[in-house]
């Protein structure tokens, strides 16, 4: 790598963990001053504040600060050296400003695979750890051969998906035991709708009843379009956190398969996934977005007005994602229009800025 290379892609990555950083701790002040008594909710102490925090930031907010930190990593690289007339000497030079821009788009593409590791790691492991010591009680909730499993006392219930919107599990399966840990009821439902008394309503439901003293015998086998179950107001809590975006890549593709192949809406699921893949796309796009921004300050010196402008096209950019992927995950664009149509129409947006910045 040459000289320059080094010099410019240094200023971006360390313009990147500065931004980073500082939101960080910005998010962190804000938290504390805000939910601090959900904090000592968790645990007494600072131990309760620091696993909060270690848990929250994480999991809510890193997927969005990687690439906003990127683009003002980009900006603040190009932008500066153009202020400085870093960009102007280099010109006069005989290298055109593309010698800075490629190494640094370059690096984004590496931080994109980097952002990637992250999300199927730590993201997603903060997540889980998120529902289980704060959002609620899915100590036992696991996932295993494309279903979650939760255990509560003798009983296991096996649940494919929950939508906590309408309140609703998907292929629901409960198996009863006695103490001996021989099985006498199981229940198999194609819908479970949670009503507000803790109530069951099953759907199609198959229930079997074995006889623990008459292994050989064949079980009685009742089916029923509709029947009500009484249950304990933790279970509602528990299995509805049966969220597929606690999956990792691999998990969140096998559950489409299964469910598609049992003929179950998948929109949610699908937009879920391209939204997943998009992220690194993300933090390079949003670095590409920032070097026509930058590089504008070239002519007025200034870095304010094409900050301002770069901090509104960052904003329409994830207005533009949130309302593509609420679209998919309704059924109403496909998975992949709501998920890679910004990139595009943003991309487009972002060469056709390039292209109008003077040489």
């Amino acid at each position: 790598m040459r000289t320059l290379s080094r010099y410019f892609v240094g200023r971006f990555l360390g313009f990147f963990a500065t931004t980073l950083l500082a939101s960080t701790l910005a998010i962190v002040i804000v938290e504390t001053l805000l939910n601090f008594d959900d904090m000592l909710k968790v645990q007494e102490g600072a131990q309760g504040v620091a696993t909060y925090l270690l848990l929250r930031i994480p999991s809510y907010y890193l997927p969005d600060l990687i690439p906003i930190s990127a683009f003002a990593g980009a900006f603040f690289a190009l932008g500066l050296a153009s202020r400085r007339l870093e960009i102007t000497a280099m010109k006069a030079g005989g290298l055109p400003p593309r010698s800075a821009i490629v190494p640094i788009l370059a690096a984004a593409a590496l931080l994109g695979a980097a952002t990637l590791f992250v999300n199927e790691t730590l993201v997603i492991r903060s997540a889980q750890s998120w529902q289980t010591n704060v959002s609620g009680d899915a100590r036992h909730l696991d996932y295993r051969r494309g279903s979650f499993w939760y255990q509560r006392g003798r009983t296991l219930y096996n649940v494919r998906g929950a939508d906590r919107s309408t309140r609703t599990l998907h292929g629901v399966s409960l198996f009863e035991r006695d103490q001996g840990g021989h099985l006498v009821r199981s229940i198999h439902a194609e819908r479970v709708r949670i009503g507000d008394d803790h109530q069951w309503h099953l759907e199609n439901a198959i229930i079997r009843r074995f006889d623990p003293e008459s292994r050989d015998s064949a079980p009685q086998v009742e089916r029923l379009e509709s029947t009500v179950l009484e249950m304990a107001s933790d279970m509602d809590a528990a299995l509805m956190d049966a969220d597929a975006s606690l999956l990792s890549t691999v998990q969140l593709r096998t559950q489409i398969q299964l469910r598609m192949a049992e003929g179950d809406r998948v929109h949610h699921l699908e937009a879920l996934l391209h939204s997943r893949l998009a992220d690194p796309v993300t933090v390079w796009l949003l670095t590409f977005l920032a070097v026509p921004f930058a590089l504008r300050v070239e002519e007025s010196r200034s870095l304010g007005q094409p900050a301002l402008l770069g901090i509104v096209t960052v904003a329409a950019f994830f207005a533009a994602r949130s309302l593509g992927d609420t679209l998919a995950a309704e059924g109403v664009v496909p998975a992949v229009a709501g998920a890679w149509s910004t990139l595009l129409f943003f991309g487009a947006l972002g060469t056709w800025q390039l292209a109008r910045v003077p040489r």
